[in-house]
């Protein structure tokens, strides 16, 4: 996955003096939070440069085979596989499709202190080779007990950030990983700082009753998005929502706490 930064299993222990939901809190509940991440997706540009690279292609492919073989020629398995760029070159283009236009839009996590549980609304992609996979989001349920926070460093030389995610393993097998959860990506400091906040304010939340979002902070951009999960988990987490003034209300009322 990448670098491993940080590990801990003690969710009474202080990460960070300055908790902060880092503007992902989506929506609070009476009994829950939710936070959320956008799913990338490749600009429309990117498409279009994508189509246009494989519209070229094949008029090359057709420009130095067509004239210089005759129909059985092309169906020699020399010719077909001198056509694998173009094959590949159509399951790039039909991949970014899925991924734009067929995956959810964002992938969410939800700590419901009253049940202590954490549900997730995870996102996977679709197959690259798999033409019809349309990429599906699975929700998970798991309990806020047993499990490793683990911040990963990761990314190349153009492309570096942080992950954070909890980690389950097997009883039987502690070595052994049993599931995990992603619950946000982002900045691409070394020192993790960025993520340690958001830590710190889900730990301070489900463990010492914190406050649902810091004095001064704003929901997130998904917060005037429907929530992804089903009623059954909504009805759990309180079934309404707080809005933004009845937020902060709360978040002043522990102003002095932390």
């Amino acid at each position: 996955m990448g670098e491993l930064r940080y590990e801990a299993s003690d969710v009474h222990e202080r990460t960070h003096k300055n908790p902060s939901t880092l503007y992902c809190l989506n929506r609070v509940y009476p009994h829950a939070i939710e936070i959320g991440e956008p799913v990338p997706k490749y600009s429309e540009l990117s498409m279009r440069i994508a189509i246009s690279v494989l519209i070229f292609m094949m008029l090359l492919w057709v420009f130095l085979f067509f004239d210089d073989y005759s129909l059985g020629d092309m169906l020699h398995w020399s010719v077909l596989i001198s056509l694998v760029p173009v094959y590949i070159g159509m399951l790039g283009v039909w991949w970014v499709y899925r991924l734009n236009n067929w995956m959810p839009s964002r992938q969410v996590v939800m700590f419901n202190r009253k049940t202590r549980q954490v549900i997730a609304y995870q996102v996977r992609k679709p197959g690259f080779f798999r033409f019809w996979d349309t990429g599906k989001a699975q929700i998970k349920v798991l309990p806020w007990k047993n499990f490793r926070v683990r911040i990963y460093f990761c990314g190349g030389y153009y492309d570096k950030y942080n992950i954070l995610g909890l980690f389950w393993s097997r009883r039987d097998h502690p070595e052994k990983l049993m599931d995990m959860i992603r619950v946000y990506k982002g900045g691409n400091d070394r020192n993790n700082s960025y993520l340690f906040r958001l830590w710190e304010h889900i730990r301070q939340y489900m463990e010492e009753h914190g406050p649902p979002i810091q004095p001064g902070e704003q929901l997130g951009p998904d917060s005037t998005e429907p929530p992804p999960f089903p009623d059954k988990i909504i009805r759990k987490a309180g079934g309404k929502t707080y809005d933004l003034e009845q937020i902060q209300s709360m978040a002043s009322r522990n102003r002095n706490k932390y």
